[in-house]
């Protein structure tokens, strides 16, 4: 294989570790159960409270990709 296509398919590749990651950020158990929580709440909270839960479920969606890239960086190293 040539540089280019190895070029191509490294970027490829990374490019789908990328939408696995998003996939598991978006997609993951825990945090559903807690933005589930949060969201049935907000009926009953003014507006004021209602936009902190949108920025606290923002920061924990944050939190878990930090904790997915470590794993992935961890797993990065360990091959290498």
């Amino acid at each position: 294989m040539d540089e280019p296509e190895q070029e191509n398919n490294s970027q490829e590749n990374d490019f789908s570790e990328i939408f696995s990651l998003f996939s598991d950020i978006t997609n993951s158990s825990e945090d559903s159960k807690d933005t589930s929580l949060l969201n049935s709440l907000k009926p009953y909270l003014n507006e004021k409270r209602q936009k902190k839960i949108d920025q606290c479920e923002k920061i924990m969606m944050m939190i878990n990709a930090f904790k997915l890239f470590n794993a992935l960086n961890e797993t990065e190293d360990n091959e290498s």
